[in-house]
């Protein structure tokens, strides 16, 4: 009698990236495969270390994401699902920081511009790095007293970090449609 295995899902950040938010919607028994780029995704199911690829394809704020597009066109794949997430950002630090002795917020440039607002109203410099959830990881292994994040809910669950405030975004109408993709029907 041979075991099933969990289904791999390939998405493109760290894990506790919003992709990872909608892999764990889609598919919550899914083993995460995190990836660099939108490329990296898709090869991840093409050479077999993921059965399935999730791709965000447009948000409510920010439009269609273009690159997402392209490689549907470049690429012979099956849209098995789709899926919309809440993108609700939240702001948070290692355990026991005070939101007062803040003085930097680290997170994705899209993010950033999505509290924009919110930061200015708190008298917070914003600090773009590469990804939501990678800025997380980072500041919980490297924490920084006066340096907070913006990222998921679970990229704070997962690297132990804490809320400080949640829904610090400036609109609150902001979702994304991914697509789960597969190579066969």
């Amino acid at each position: 009698m041979t075991q099933k295995t969990n289904t791999r899902i390939a998405f493109q950040g760290e894990l506790g990236a919003y992709s990872h938010e909608a892999s764990v919607k889609a598919r919550p028994d899914a083993v995460p495969v995190p990836c660099a780029t939108f490329d990296d995704v898709l090869k991840a199911m093409h050479d077999g270390r993921a059965d399935l690829a999730m791709l965000p394809i447009e948000n409510s704020l920010a439009g269609s994401v273009l690159q997402a597009y392209e490689l549907l066109m470049e690429h012979d794949l099956r849209v098995r699902a789709e899926v919309i997430v809440r993108v609700r950002h939240n702001l948070m630090a290692a355990p026991g920081t005070q939101i007062e002795a803040l003085k930097r917020v680290k997170s994705h440039p899209q993010a950033l511009a999505q509290c924009e607002r919110y930061l200015a109203r708190r008298v917070l410099e914003a600090v773009p790095h590469f990804d939501t959830a990678g800025s997380a990881r980072d500041l919980a292994e490297n924490p920084e007293p006066e340096c907070a994040v913006i990222a998921s809910a679970l990229a704070a669950e997962l690297y132990g970090l804490e809320i400080l405030e949640s829904g610090v975004e400036d609109l609150r109408f902001n979702y994304t449609r991914f697509f789960v993709l597969g190579l066969e029907d």
